[in-house]
């Protein structure tokens, strides 16, 4: 709750301090139904209202003098055409959810687990405040309660001074994550630009796509298992032939790729810390246009389709607690992806590779995994859609050795009862289950979540 109140204390902090001018302007005009936003207004259609902005709240007469003709360096800025910055604007997303998971096979006390599953809320605060730069700063808080061990005392049933036992304390504490934390920088063209910060590595497609795109409450099981989280890094982006093409080259920390399952040797059990730089690859092609970036074809436009493939290697050093080099290795893992929306039809594939090898054992640890998952958008009426959704997934860790495979089975129905608006997604009502089987061990987990996106 303290994660919430700071995010909440935020938000209030940046509505006093204002949006800019014109993005407050717009924001304003958007709420009548085809209004043109202030900005887009020529300069005739408000010199009138300029001058009743005496008789107007503060907000109101800052939103219409905007669009006066500027002077000095605004005249300037204009005259050569470059946009006016954006100093900060706000936006985030709200996503409740609550469900039920069972767990057949586990112990009594965690056989079933209900409650808020998996209830995020994330605010994104981004701006370009100077030519050719600028930030995104992406807070995702967890509404699951993480119970943190917080105290340890020792037990002394007998009181002769022997340790008879450990007392463990735990409390429980909100997940923060930050999505990403970047600065971006375009010196070149437009659709070149530099990025460096704490992000999401561009591995798969999966990865690629934000909290409030993807089709079901999470992102596919197989991506969790090569790749989770945000990483801190920097890549060079390039988005050609009006970002038909996709290319990024970079270089990260690697705190996202599970060091603690790279290598078959028991040594690495004993591991403090794993060093060396994860370099990354990822090339994506959309020849008949942008795909949906929503999952969901909501426009039921024409054919079109996208192939990616992406990789990333690393040359590393795992390192004992005391600090001493353990063992070297080497990871690579490869990715392709297959993207297809036609006539309401949505289709994503994903197929992943991992092979590591190490200093120490001969055999080499191969890991792989793939997936699919389908939507099909059907308007009920004109501001209402519906979506039935489904996903299968599979992986098989450790395939040469102690193979653990795993199957994903997921399926849902999705309304969107503001299809009208400009983002149908801003408001979805989710309804989905999840399964899970864990094929080596014998064991299966149910879920059935229920959630709801608003965007703002």
């Amino acid at each position: 709750m303290r994660a919430f109140a700071t995010a909440a204390s935020a938000i209030a902090v940046t509505c006093v301090l204002g949006w800019s001018p014109v993005a407050r302007a717009e924001a304003s005009a958007g709420a009548y139904a085809g209004a043109p936003p202030v900005s887009a207004l020529p300069a005739a259609a408000t010199a009138g209202a300029k001058a009743d902005s005496d008789a107007k709240p503060d907000g109101e007469a800052k939103a219409v003098s905007a669009s006066a003709p500027a002077h000095g360096v605004d005249a300037t800025r204009q005259a050569s055409g470059e946009p006016a910055p954006v100093m900060v604007e706000v936006h985030g997303y709200v996503q409740p959810a609550f469900g039920a998971r069972n767990r057949p096979q586990a112990l009594p006390r965690d056989r079933w687990e209900y409650g808020g599953l998996s209830s995020r809320a994330g605010l994104i605060v981004s701006g370009t405040p100077a030519k050719d730069f600028g930030y995104v700063v992406h807070l995702s808080l967890d509404a699951r309660a993480l119970l943190v061990l917080t105290e340890v005392s020792l037990i002394d049933t007998q009181a002769d001074g022997n340790v008879d036992g450990l007392r463990l304390l735990y409390r429980p504490a909100t997940g923060t994550l930050f999505e990403e934390v970047s600065v971006t920088y375009k010196p070149f063209s437009s659709w070149v630009s530099l990025r460096m910060g704490a992000m999401r590595m561009p591995f798969t497609v999966a990865l690629r796509s934000s909290n409030t795109a993807l089709m079901f409450v999470g992102r596919p099981g197989p991506n969790e298992v090569f790749q989770s989280g945000a990483d801190l890094g920097g890549l060079v982006l390039a988005e050609p032939l009006e970002g038909r093409i996709r290319a990024s080259l970079g270089a990260f920390t690697g705190f996202s790729l599970n060091p603690d399952e790279l290598s078959t040797s028991n040594t690495a059990r004993f591991a403090a810390s794993t060093r060396g730089l994860v370099w990354s690859a990822r090339v994506d092609a959309n020849p008949l246009g942008q795909l949906p970036q929503a999952e969901v074809d909501f426009d039921h436009a024409s054919v079109r389709f996208g192939v990616g493939v992406g990789a990333l290697y690393r040359n590393g050093t795992v390192f004992s607690a005391q600090g001493y080099e353990l063992m070297e290795y080497r990871d690579v893992r490869l990715s392709g992806s297959v993207r297809f929306a036609a006539a309401g039809f949505f289709v994503q594939a994903e197929a992943l590779r991992r092979l590591v090898t190490d200093n120490l054992s001969a055999r080499p640890s191969q890991s792989s995994g793939a997936y699919a998952q389908a939507s099909y958008y059907v308007p009920v009426t004109r501001g209402v859609g519906l979506a039935p959704l489904a996903r299968v997934g599979i992986t098989d860790q450790e395939e040469a050795t102690l193979s653990r495979r795993t199957t994903f089975l997921e399926g849902g129905l999705a309304l969107f009862p503001r299809a009208d608006q400009p983002k149908p997604e801003s408001v979805r009502v989710l309804v989905q289950y999840q399964g899970e089987r864990r094929t080596t061990d014998d064991e299966s987990a149910h879920a059935v979540l229920s959630q709801v996106q608003i965007l703002f």
